[in-house]
């Protein structure tokens, strides 16, 4: 039998790891799940009936009032447009980084030339 390549294993070994990761988070969210109440008690829950309560109609209100916006909104209107500039910002700076390790590896597997 001939031996592997070195690639072979390190792949063997990435997805090791990546199914011993898997295995763990899958183990995590089963532990932390809740149990049902119905399981939990021994007996079977009765649902209870609870009646509608009936409208109130208030005097002198013919028109609904307006909900006032707290202050730190009406001071603050610009706000978004600095969170919408910074996320841009970070999301080109994702974008230059992965272009320029993209050329970067490809210029690096170029055969040297005589």
């Amino acid at each position: 039998m001939r031996p592997l390549p070195p690639s072979f294993s390190s792949f063997l070994r990435f997805g090791l790891y990546f199914l011993l990761i898997l295995a763990f988070l899958i183990g995590a969210q089963a532990w932390k799940a809740p149990t049902p109440p119905a399981a939990a008690s021994p007996q079977a829950l009765t649902p209870t009936l609870v009646d509608t309560p009936t409208p109130v109609v208030m005097q002198n209100e013919s028109e609904p009032l307006v909900t006032p916006l707290p202050p730190e909104f009406l001071e603050n209107t610009t706000q978004t447009n600095g969170i919408i500039l910074g996320s841009a910002i970070l999301v080109l700076i994702v974008i230059g980084g992965t272009l320029s390790v993209i050329l970067r590896r490809r210029h690096d597997d170029d055969p040297p030339t005589p």
